[in-house]
């Protein structure tokens, strides 16, 4: 007893390092390779174990959250290029305008019209900015919860706020509301915000004489849709996918935009505000072809109990 005693102990301990050791090296593994990753380098994943245990289902989930971080930064890289761009584009235009000015002396009629061409620029840099701020305050979480919103209601408000600016503009807005109230899970300033964009997008791009039609139907027992139609060129089928991104505008949109005053040219922002606040609101947008041939933007959002 005094031999193996001792013998025995040193087996069993030996043995069990050696068992603890095999089955937690794809852990060690694990671990090894996720110390080697870096934000720079988003690329790489963790190797996945052989065995359908727990460990392979918790490797799966942190490279699916790998790839979507990825996706992330990569977006993110993209949007600030982007907004780099359009940031810089009146920057540069307000500079040059000042900088050829001052190579000699003007007259108060020149100096005059350089100052109108700065003050376009700034304006529609100062417009910028306001869009990127309610971009980022649509993707911003909020503690506030979804609450019951007549739908109907919404765009009474959207279209008051339109004929306090733009009288003329208002006149040209039909809204056709469903039959039975229509009421949605939402929060009601992102809502609000969402539906106005439409309305100015709808508006900038239609003929003068034209008229958008904003349409509210129950598609189904637990889902409501509103579609906004305009008359505008609309959005090529190739193009309907990314148009929601930021700062990615449509050859359509191009051309018009070639064809309109300073001031009322799009910035690549609104409907990206608009995706962004309607998710926020656990709903969706999509664009199709309206009956007038122009663009239909629908939104959908969950129903909610009357009143």
């Amino acid at each position: 007893m005094l031999l193996a005693a001792p013998l025995c102990v040193a087996l069993s301990v030996g043995g069990a390092l050696w068992l603890s050791r095999r089955a937690l090296s794809p852990l060690t593994r694990v671990i090894s390779d996720a110390e080697a990753m870096s934000a720079h380098d988003l690329k790489k994943r963790l190797q996945v174990p052989e065995h359908d245990d727990e460990l392979r289902d918790l490797t799966l989930a942190l490279n699916g959250l790998l790839g979507r971080l990825d996706e992330g930064f990569q977006a993110l890289g993209s949007y600030a290029a982007a907004a780099s761009h359009e940031l810089r584009t009146p920057l540069a235009v307000i500079a040059s305008e000042l900088e050829i000015a001052l190579r000699r002396p003007r007259s108060p009629d020149e100096w005059q019209r350089i100052a109108a061409t700065a003050l376009d620029e700034a304006c529609r840099l100062a417009k910028l900015v306001e869009a990127l701020l309610d971009l980022s305050r649509a993707d911003a979480p909020s503690p506030e919860q979804l609450e019951p919103v007549d739908l109907s209601g919404v765009v009474d408000q959207a279209l008051s706020a339109l004929s306090a600016h733009a009288p003329r503009e208002a006149n040209r807005v039909e809204a056709v509301t469903a039959h039975a109230p229509a009421w949605v899970y939402a929060r009601p300033v992102l809502l609000l915000s969402a539906i106005q964009e439409l309305l100015r997008n709808g508006l900038r791009y239609s003929p003068a004489m034209s008229r958008l039609q904003i349409i509210i139907e129950r598609v189904s027992p637990s889902l409501v849709a509103l579609h906004v139609d305009d008359c505008g060129p609309g959005i090529a089928p190739a193009e309907q996918r990314t148009i929601f991104e930021p700062f990615v505008r449509g050859e359509r949109g191009h051309a018009a935009d070639r064809n309109m005053a300073e001031g009322r040219r799009g910035l690549g922002l609104g409907l990206a505000m608009v995706k962004r606040s309607i998710e926020s609101c656990d709903g969706t947008v999509s664009i199709g072809k309206a009956p007038s041939g122009g663009a239909r933007f629908t939104l959908q959002l969950r129903a909610a109990p009357l009143g």
